[in-house]
């Protein structure tokens, strides 16, 4: 039993370290007493925006202070991976004019074996013999790629014409 205690103290432990990581006190002290200010300097030393910190920012009187925390990704709580994925779906559904090409058009997304295996192999994919990328061997990818992809899609212009389709 003496060694079932210890591992769980172990664990009670690491999850503690895990959520003082996570959350910053001096962020959540800014914003708990509305300093705008203080925060952009505490932001601009190299600090990063959390979850905890944009949460407590939406519901405090200075409006200002949610504004500082929401332009940093840190502070949405969003997986390194899912953020990837959803800037690449983002970046194809909605490409930038460019001198050569001033209407350029979507790309679809929604091609499992074409647009989201180069994604998936660009984004995530090793480096194979011949210099380019292989798709990764953890399926995870491909996925998080087809979640991210339906929700990208939902949010962009085909959620406009699933409505019509059905409505």
């Amino acid at each position: 039993m003496a060694e079932e205690d210890l591992a769980a103290a172990k664990m009670q432990a690491l999850m503690r370290g895990k959520t003082a990581r996570q959350e910053d006190p001096l962020l959540l002290q800014c914003v708990a007493i509305g300093d705008v200010a203080a925060l952009d300097k505490y932001l601009a030393s190299g600090a990063l925006a959390t979850p905890g910190a944009l949460a407590a920012s939406i519901g405090a009187p200075v409006k200002e202070l949610a504004a500082s925390l929401v332009g940093r990704e840190s502070a949405w709580g969003v997986d390194e991976t899912e953020l990837a994925c959803w800037n690449k779906v983002q970046s194809a559904l909605y490409p930038t004019p460019t001198e050569d090409d001033p209407e350029p058009e979507a790309a679809d997304v929604t091609n499992v074996e074409g647009w989201q295996a180069e994604a998936v192999k660009e984004l995530f994919g090793a480096d194979d013999n011949e210099g380019g990328k292989a798709a990764p061997a953890d399926p995870v990818y491909a996925y998080t790629m087809r979640r991210v992809v339906t929700a990208g899609c939902y949010a962009g212009t085909l959620r406009h014409q699933h409505q019509l389709k059905y409505a």
